[in-house]
C-alpha cells in the first residue's frame, strides 16, 4: 500500500497516527484510549507532585530539623511549593498552578510547624505509635488541603 493510505503504517486515522497494524486488521477495532481528565485523574497526578514534593525531595537534614530550625522549614515549604507549581503546569495553567500552590505551601508552613514539633517529642520520647500517628494526621491535613485546592481551582466532573 502507498504510505498515506487507510490501514498503511503512518495513517492518519481521526486525528491520530496509527504506527501498527491491529491484530485483527481492521481499524475500527484499533482504537487508541484516550485517558479522559477527570477530576480523579487530577487528583491522582497532584497526589502524585506531592510525594514527589514532599517526601523524595525532602532531605534527610530537613527531615531532622525543620522542627527546630524555622529557616530550614521554610526551605523544605519552598522546595514543596515549587515543585508543585512546576509539576502542576502539566496539567493547567500558569495562574491556576500557582494559587494551588501557594495554599498548599501557606497552609503546608502551619501544618508542618506544629506536626514536627509534636512528632520530635513523640520520638525522642520512644512514643512511636504516637510518633506515626501523628505523620498519619499531618498526611491527612495535608491530603484534605490537596483535594479542596484542586477541586476549588480546577474543577472538572465528579
Amino acid at each position: 500500500m502507498l504510505r498515506g493510505m487507510p490501514g498503511s503504517p503512518g495513517h492518519l486515522y481521526r486525528g491520530r497516527i496509527r504506527m501498527f497494524r491491529c491484530m485483527s486488521g481492521t481499524q475500527r477495532s484499533c482504537r487508541l484510549p484516550r485517558l479522559r481528565r477527570t477530576m480523579v485523574t487530577n487528583l491522582v497526578y497532584t497526589f502524585f507532585c506531592f510525594w514527589i514534593a514532599d517526601f523524595v525531595l525532602q532531605s534527610r537534614r530537613i527531615a531532622e530539623n525543620k522542627s527546630k530550625n524555622f529557616n530550614i522549614l521554610v526551605e523544605h515549604i519552598i522546595i514543596v511549593t515549587c515543585t508543585l507549581f512546576v509539576t502542576l503546569l502539566v496539567i493547567t495553567d500558569v495562574k491556576t498552578a500557582g494559587n494551588i500552590s501557594i495554599v498548599n505551601g501557606a497552609s503546608h508552613l502551619i501544618i508542618d510547624f506544629i506536626t514536627s514539633r509534636i512528632t520530635t517529642y513523640f520520638y525522642i520520647n520512644n512514643k512511636i505509635h504516637a510518633f506515626f500517628t501523628t505523620i498519619g494526621f499531618d498526611q491527612f491535613l495535608h491530603a484534605s488541603i490537596l483535594i479542596w485546592t484542586v477541586q476549588f481551582f480546577i474543577g472538572g466532573p465528579q
